[in-house]
């Protein structure tokens, strides 16, 4: 299995909720790898209408694991 790095730079706040609960709105302390892999689909389908076969490797197959985003701080 092949793994990348990948650095991502938000460039204006992010607050993601930690749950669904009625009473409270925790924000996580991280972006989950389910709302990192929506965000990609969701570009995917905007920039590549067409390419139905790429989308579906990518984002159904289940051959791609989109792991938890957390941060860090990475000196130049």
């Amino acid at each position: 299995m092949k793994s990348y790095a990948i650095q991502l730079t938000v460039e204006a706040p992010l607050s993601i909720r930690a749950d669904h609960s009625p009473e409270s709105a925790g924000a996580a302390g991280y972006i989950p790898g389910q709302t990192l892999v929506g965000g990609l689909a969701a570009v995917h389908r905007l920039l590549h209408k067409d390419e139905k076969t790429e989308f579906e490797q990518m984002f159904l197959g289940e051959q791609v694991h989109y792991a938890n985003l957390y941060p860090a701080v990475f000196s130049d």
